[in-house]
This record gives C-alpha cells, sequence and structure tokens, in this order.
C-alpha cells in the first residue's frame, strides 16, 4: 500500500512539473518584457518606429495642462533594437513630474529618472529635409537642456 502511495504521488507531481512547464502555445514574457501590443492595450501613446497610437491622448493631455487640469499618461517608444523606453508623465495642476524609465534598454543606461517640468508643447522640426511632429517638455529642473522630447512623430509631415 505504501508503494502504490509512494509511485502515485511521484506520479502526480512529474504531472505537475510537467504541465507547469509547458507554454501551451501561449507566449511568455518575462517582466522586463513591454511589447508595443501590450503597450497599445494598456493605453499608452505609443511610438513604435513606424507609427504613433494614441496620439490624441498626449494632445489631451497638453491641452489639459493648458487647463490647469491634473491628468497623467503614459509614452511608449521603442530602440532599433525593440527595446521599451517608458516616460509616465504626471501634471498635478501646477508642474509636470516626468518618470523615464530605460531598465529594458540593454543598450543605454538602464536607469529610472525623475524630471520637474513646467511647459508641453509641440512644435515642427526639420531633419533631413523633411518636417516632423515633435511633443516636448521644457523649463525642467536640473536639466541643462532646454527641451526634453517626449516623441516625434516617425513619419514626415506631408
Amino acid at each position: 500500500m505504501k508503494k502504490y502511495i509512494c509511485v502515485s504521488l511521484l506520479m502526480l507531481i512529474a504531472l505537475i512539473v510537467i504541465n507547469g512547464c509547458s507554454s501551451k502555445g501561449q507566449q511568455q514574457t518575462s517582466p522586463n518584457e513591454y511589447p508595443p501590443d501590450k503597450a497599445v492595450q494598456n493605453g499608452d501613446v505609443l511610438n513604435n518606429r513606424a507609427k504613433v497610437f494614441n496620439e490624441e491622448k498626449l494632445v489631451n493631455f497638453i491641452k489639459n495642462v493648458q487647463d490647469g487640469k491634473q491628468d497623467k499618461i503614459r509614452v511608449t517608444g521603442y530602440t532599433i533594437e525593440s527595446d521599451a523606453i517608458i516616460q509616465d508623465l504626471k501634471y498635478d495642476g501646477k508642474q509636470i513630474e516626468r518618470i523615464e524609465d530605460t531598465t529594458r534598454d540593454k543598450f543605454g543606461s538602464q536607469d529610472i529618472t525623475k524630471t520637474t517640468c513646467s511647459k508641453i508643447g509641440e512644435e515642427i522640426v526639420e531633419a533631413g529635409g523633411n518636417k516632423y511632429k515633435q511633443y516636448y517638455l521644457s523649463q525642467c529642473n536640473g536639466i541643462s537642456a532646454s527641451k526634453i522630447s517626449i516623441l516625434q512623430s516617425p513619419e514626415p509631415l506631408k
């Protein structure tokens, strides 16, 4: 009887281990991965180097800042290697807090930095003879650059 219980218990453990290790066709991602489809599903403003998704959320955030209304959004961009760089923007009615997370960027600084800015806007920038729309933060504490780019359209304006 003891032998039967031991064998049954071993088989049960083996089945649990085998079942737990199989993916059953589902993609398994580490907590450090943040694929573009997940970012769009979460409602992020997304620049995947080919197209911008949910851009209207960024435009609405800028309007809320101009109107003095509290708001927050997430802007996610991807490197050439498809590593996510995440910017969380939060407006408290006075200042914009930007938290940039580059910990998923294998070739970047892999830091989380926090900056406070008082202005946000959009402008047309020129590069390589083409014009692009760029969203930026300015008047930021502790930053020597006059502007921090939040997002630039991947396609030239027509």
